[in-house]
């Protein structure tokens, strides 16, 4: 490999770290961007060869999490050990939710990779679900905290971001309106919403690792990794900060807007393509 090409494939990781991490928390779909910029970077490659890769800028997401949310999860450590019945309830909630989406991935997982993985059904789902957060925003009336969740009502978060596995949909856009529609507030819906995606994204990536091995850098190798996972931590640290700060309904409908456009911009570029 020339230290051009070295540089080259370095220079694509961190642009895919950076489009990864700037919207792995928002409502608009990492993996819709992710997509994109591959097909316009990797034009012949199929979708399926960037699986593990993605998966492994996803590794530099989780971690902004635990930088937030530190004091949570402290609260969820002591839960287990005994000494907080609140953390040990917020463990409770979110393993209820993450059940949907571990059986669902693991049933589906391989149906969705073959056959949704082309930009004719990403645009659809941006549109839907661009749609959808209309809806979110006129009907939910937050009402409640995170302390007052049912296992049933985390159940349900759970079931909604089992939908996210088709690309397109937007995990974030998923587990955030679903706390809303159980009636929790928009900063308590966020929170949970993240703490869920820390755990959903870390059993994706060490189950990547186990199935996949060695094979997950093929064609990259450690330095552009790296290089992508660290581009992909800063750039999620900034768009948590962004959300945490900024998340509201004025701010959904905003999202709505974006994510249907995007979509009429593709199905402009692509329609008919089949790709």
């Amino acid at each position: 490999m020339t230290l051009h090409t070295i540089y080259h494939s370095i220079a694509q990781a961190v642009v895919l770290g950076i489009i990864q991490g700037t919207t792995e928390y928002l409502p608009v779909s990492s993996g819709a961007h992710l997509l994109l910029a591959e097909r316009w970077m990797f034009p012949t490659a199929c979708p399926q060869a960037f699986d593990g890769v993605n998966t492994l800028l996803q590794f530099g997401s989780v971690w902004v999490v635990f930088l937030f949310y530190r004091k949570q999860i402290g609260k969820i450590f002591a839960g287990l050990m005994g000494r907080s019945r609140e953390g040990l309830r917020l463990f409770s909630n979110l393993l209820c939710a993450f059940f949907p989406t571990a059986v669902a991935g693991h049933l589906g997982g391989f149906y969705i990779r073959e056959h949704c993985e082309n930009l004719n059904f990403i645009a659809s789902a941006l549109a839907v679900g661009g749609a959808y957060i209309f809806a979110v925003v006129r009907f939910c009336q937050p009402r409640q905290r995170l302390t007052s969740l049912s296992w049933r009502q985390s159940f349900f978060i759970g079931v909604l971001q089992s939908i996210a596995l088709f690309p397109g949909v937007s995990r974030s856009l998923m587990t955030i309106s679903a706390g809303l529609w159980m009636g929790l507030t928009m900063a308590d819906a966020v929170e949970f919403s993240f703490l869920l995606g820390a755990g959903t994204i870390g059993a994706a990536t060490l189950y990547q690792f186990i199935v996949n091995g060695m094979l997950l850098d093929a064609g990259w190798g450690p330095v552009s990794l790296a290089s992508g996972i660290i581009s992909a931590f800063i750039a999620s640290a900034a768009a948590m900060k962004f959300s945490t700060k900024r998340f509201s309904m004025g701010l959904l409908s905003t999202f709505a807007w974006y994510r249907i456009t995007l979509a009429l911009l593709i199905f402009n570029r692509y329609s008919g393509s089949g790709i």
